[in-house]
């Protein structure tokens, strides 16, 4: 199958929309979802190569938003609670803080795998993920 540069290009772009909140220095939870889904939304009909890899970053950027999404809302339910006790928590924080370490990780894992699958985007290549593979060629109707 001959993929054209323009393609490759847009299929790379992809995995960098998904880091919109992060560029912008914010973990705001949910704001990568939105954008590579709407990313997604304009592009997949270009060719099952950009379907494939749009669908390949909107997947990879989920369990980090769930995770950093669950960790943010638990953050202001915690500042909510010390604005409300005038600064005297009486609750232990350290599941919290084992959440916000998870939810680092996650963060740290979408992008190092963002980033492979914006390179080989680039080069043409629809592998390398696995059973995510799989299920995102099934959803794009690619096939290698």
């Amino acid at each position: 199958m001959d993929i054209s540069a323009q393609e490759r290009g847009t299929a790379s772009w992809s995995y960098f929309v998904s880091f919109a909140s992060l560029g912008l220095g914010l973990p705001i939870p949910f704001l990568s979802l939105a954008a590579g889904a709407v990313f997604h939304a304009v592009v997949h009909k270009q060719s099952p190569f950009v379907a494939f890899h749009s669908w390949r970053a909107l997947l990879l950027g989920l369990p980090a938003s769930l995770v950093v999404g669950v960790w943010s809302c638990w953050g202001l339910a915690v500042l909510f609670e010390l604005f409300l006790s005038a600064g005297h928590l009486e609750g232990d924080l350290t599941a919290f803080w084992w959440l916000g370490a998870a939810a680092a990780a996650f963060l740290t894992l979408e992008i190092v795998l963002g980033l492979k699958g914006a390179k080989d985007a680039q080069n043409g290549i629809a592998a390398g993920f696995g059973a995510l593979d799989a299920l995102c060629a099934r959803l794009s109707r690619f096939s290698a």
